[in-house]
């Protein structure tokens, strides 16, 4: 690395600290970083210095003080000529003796009687000053703190009691005491645009441009305003190369850094020399072990750290590629906080502990479900020349929906435990290519004709900013131990009214049957309807086995 890079280099930094960095010097510093180490650890360099700069610009500030009056320069102008053609001044070497100076012998006074107005004055100043003490000893004077982030969003938190509650936007200082996340989520908002996602345990402390983490979790997400943004432990040090990483520290002083995008330049302690240096770039994962103080390469998880939070729907996402939907059939938001076994009333929408079979009749009339953030409303399908079935509550008609009996045997589940039929009692597992269904590890959502449910995808999106729905997938057939093996239904999905899979006839003979939809960004609701044959037998079973909305980050 020559000067002009070094030079080049600096400016860059100083351009991209201040703010005022283009898209096009954005990517020209990228490339200097990224040729060599050498020049990444440089970038490094220029970032600590800055930083220590602004972080001490405050208080030299304060110490500093410069006169309101005008520099006259003509005054010191004549005052150096004169002092160049001034005399030359001789000084006598001889020392003169000084005369002894005579003591001074002060008359005797005789001691005053104190009395107990002194006195009392006496104690009070006294006190006084042992308080003033006392104060700066307990409250010893801090350096100055300022405003660096706010706290932007929140889910479940505790804090430790000494922080008493914060509220969202709140403002979040430098120097100031750890804060103790004890339970909870929390996302910070730096005034230079980057983020970060806390989770408890954790305990940390702000700083100008970054965060110490002494023990917790948390993932960063750094735009080009906040290129060099630091997060100190106990032992490492991580510095932002334009990135996307999450960072977890424990309590023994070990630190692991997962880099999702971009890179960053670790610092870690060394064996003879104090520092040893390394930049981890995308998709790599590293682990500092305290005891044996190596650094070693891990398997990077990208799921491991929240990396986007909503207090409003309380979802928590973690990097995972997909919405489970029999999560959200149980009464959780997609990411597993769900329930086995909860599903919906056919014919009333309410949420219900178990599935209990029996006879609902509705006819067609759409039922809106208000205890789910995520699930819009569900139906008992009945199309007929009077009327229109209705699918959502934004008024989309299935305009092909047949003529059914208009009943339903059973809730809308995630889970059976046993199929029972009355056929001689049997029961059989419910399964599809010899796999049982209904399960955490293989979710499903069960549908008897005539049954139908529809999802809000805007509030699926509205949830997770950032991050685009995908398309729908699922397995899609009847449980191959039916013991009627005529039993047929048809199964539809419906994207706004609009018809995109339809499977007339469905039997167990057939299999699984497999289901993907693409959707786009206009989309709103996603409905899976279930719908007798023309043997208007409505008691045969669908699985959507593995039913999940696949997601993509912007």
């Amino acid at each position: 690395m020559n000067e002009t890079e070094r030079d080049r280099i600096a400016e860059l930094t100083l351009k991209s600290l201040e703010g005022q960095i283009s898209e096009e010097e954005f990517k020209e510093l990228d490339t200097y970083i990224s040729a060599s180490n050498e020049n990444a650890r440089y970038f490094t360099k220029c970032i600590a210095t800055s930083m220590e700069i602004m972080e001490h610009h405050e208080t030299i500030r304060d110490k500093v003080c410069l006169s309101n009056e005008s520099f006259d320069q003509e005054l010191w102008d004549k005052l150096e000529a004169h002092e160049k053609t001034a005399p030359t001044i001789e000084i006598s070497k001889e020392v003169p003796r000084r005369e002894l100076i005579q003591k001074v012998v002060y008359p005797y006074r005789e001691k005053q009687k104190m009395t107990k107005f002194q006195l009392f004055t006496l104690i009070a100043s006294v006190a006084a000053v042992l308080c003033v003490i006392a104060f700066l000893k307990m409250f010893p004077e801090k350096p100055n703190s300022v405003e660096a982030a706010s706290l932007v969003d929140q889910i479940d938190v505790q804090w430790g009691h000494t922080h008493g509650d914060f509220e969202i936007g709140d403002r979040l200082w430098t120097n100031e005491p750890p804060l103790i996340l004890e339970k909870g989520f929390v996302s910070i908002l730096y005034d230079n645009g980057v983020q970060v996602l806390i989770e408890s345990p954790a305990k940390f402390e702000i700083e100008r441009a970054g965060l110490f983490l002494e023990y917790g979790r948390l993932f960063s997400r750094v735009p080009k305003t906040g290129l060099g943004f630091r997060v100190e432990t106990a032992t490492c040090q991580f510095v932002d190369l334009g990135t996307e990483f999450g960072v977890q520290a424990d309590v023994d002083g070990s630190s692991e850094l997962h880099v999702i995008k971009g890179g960053v330049q670790l610092f870690a302690p060394g064996g003879k020399s104090d520092k040893t240096s390394q930049i981890i770039r995308e998709n790599n994962a590293v682990r500092f072990d305290a005891g044996s103080g190596q650094v070693k390469t891990v398997g990077l998880q990208k799921t491991a750290f929240v990396r986007k939070m909503d207090s409003k729907t309380d979802a928590v996402w973690r990097g995972q590629i997909s919405v489970d939907l029999a999560d959200v059939v149980g009464g959780g938001n997609g990411f597993g906080t769900g329930r086995m076994g909860y599903g919906f009333h056919p014919a009333t929408g309410s949420q219900v502990e178990r599935n209990v079979s029996g006879t609902y009749k509705c006819q067609g009339e759409y039922v809106p479900v208000t205890s789910s953030d995520f699930i819009d409303g569900i139906f008992v399908p009945d199309g007929n020349k009077e009327q229109r079935q209705v699918i959502s509550t934004g008024g989309h008609l299935f305009v092909e929906c047949p003529d059914t009996s208009g009943t339903c045997p059973s809730y809308i589940v995630n889970h059976v435990n046993d199929i029972i039929y009355n056929e001689g009692r049997r029961t059989c597992k419910p399964r599809l290519y010899d796999i049982v269904y209904g399960t955490r590890e293989r979710p499903c959502i069960y549908l008897h004709s005539n049954a139908g449910i529809t999802f809000d995808l805007n509030a699926i999106r509205k949830s997770l900013p950032g991050v685009r729905v995908k398309c729908f997938k699922s397995i899609c057939g009847i449980p191959q131990d039916n013991p009627r093996p005529n039993a047929r239904s048809n199964v539809y999905v419906l994207i706004d009214g609009q018809l995109r899979f339809y499977r007339e006839g469905l039997t167990a003979n057939d299999g699984g049957v497999q289901i993907q939809i693409p959707i786009n960004e206009s989309d709103q609701f996603l409905t899976l309807l279930v719908t007798e044959n023309d043997d208007l037998i409505g008691f045969d079973l669908i699985l959507f086995a593995k039913p999940v909305l696949e997601l993509e980050e912007i």
